[in-house]
């Protein structure tokens, strides 16, 4: 009975191993999700400043090198 008490353990121990895997793997798509979705809001937000004649070309730019640093910090910061 003991051997069987010890497989039990580790199948438990095995499944919380799982559950805490999947946790990680869920909170990450929700950082990425979350990442996307202010991603896609400033992209209309440019889209929308490009459209207007009070926006100046140079604040354009800017916020869309501004976008890229947030996404891509290490490779933006190789290219200047």
């Amino acid at each position: 009975m003991s051997n069987n008490t010890s497989n039990i353990s580790e199948r438990f121990e095995r499944l919380k191993v799982l559950r805490e895997d999947l946790c990680k793997k869920n909170e990450k798509w929700n950082e990425v999700f979350d990442l996307r979705d202010w991603l896609i809001n400033n992209l209309k937000e440019v889209i929308a400043q490009s459209k207007s004649d009070l926006v100046k070309k140079e604040d354009i730019i800017n916020k869309i090198e501004d976008l890229i640093c947030v996404v891509e910090p290490e490779e933006h910061d190789d290219k200047r």
